[in-house]
């Protein structure tokens, strides 16, 4: 289980990989927010996540997957510094389309803003990264998005927030109260291999002939 980010800018090309290299096994992938996917991987119906970092679950094991930075952009052809930098205090005056309250992305934002007496004007909160993609471009709002999120998009302009940067880091994360399937321990190495540290300790046999299935 992943946000639907990595799934649909990062992870495309590795199921595809992962689907050949175990034609006889049933991955399934489900998108879903870091809380509905803890809550999954608590009860025993996800075995492996991508979460978003910092998280609090006591019950889940978690491996620092990766780190990308997240920009401010608008819509292209806004009238904006031309020198690709925007201040922070200039963000209260700017109609603002973020993630919806409760994700660790907002979470971060908001929390920024308070550091620096900004109080953010949020117009619409959204879930998913590509909705905001299509509000930003339409000309309703600015965002602070995963700089992956906006590669190819030219009708989006990014900028560098001045003294601020966004970071989102996301991580493996699994069940502690469950030993991991001989799948999903194979999937986390490969996935930390094409995408992470390159540092997950080797663990389990290699699979065995019959069929797992993992969401």
């Amino acid at each position: 289980a992943t946000g639907s980010t990595p799934l649909i800018y990062q992870l495309p090309v590795l199921l595809r990989e992962l689907r050949d290299k175990f034609p006889r096994n049933d991955i399934q992938t489900i998108s879903a927010t870091t809380p509905t996917i803890v809550r999954g991987l608590e009860y025993m119906q996800v075995d492996l996540g991508i979460v978003s970092l910092p998280l609090e679950a006591p019950g889940i094991q978690l491996t620092p997957l990766f780190t990308e930075e997240m920009l401010f952009v608008t819509q292209t052809g806004k009238s904006r510094s031309h020198d690709g930098k925007i201040s922070l205090k200039e963000l209260s005056n700017i109609p603002m389309i973020l993630y919806s309250r409760g994700t660790t992305e907002r979470s971060q934002i908001e929390g920024v803003a308070r550091e620096h007496h900004v109080s953010l004007h949020v117009i619409m909160e959204v879930d998913c990264t590509e909705s905001i993609k299509k509000f930003v471009e339409a000309g309703l709002g600015a965002s602070i998005l995963p700089e992956k999120a906006l590669v190819g998009a030219p009708r989006l302009r990014k900028f560098e927030i001045e003294g601020v940067r966004f970071f989102r880091q996301l991580a493996l994360a699994v069940s502690r109260s469950a030993y991991p399937r001989k799948l999903a321990i194979e999937i986390a190495r490969y996935l930390q291999e094409k995408l992470g540290n390159r540092h997950l300790a080797a663990c389990g046999a290699s699979l065995d002939s019959g069929t797992e299935k993992i969401v």
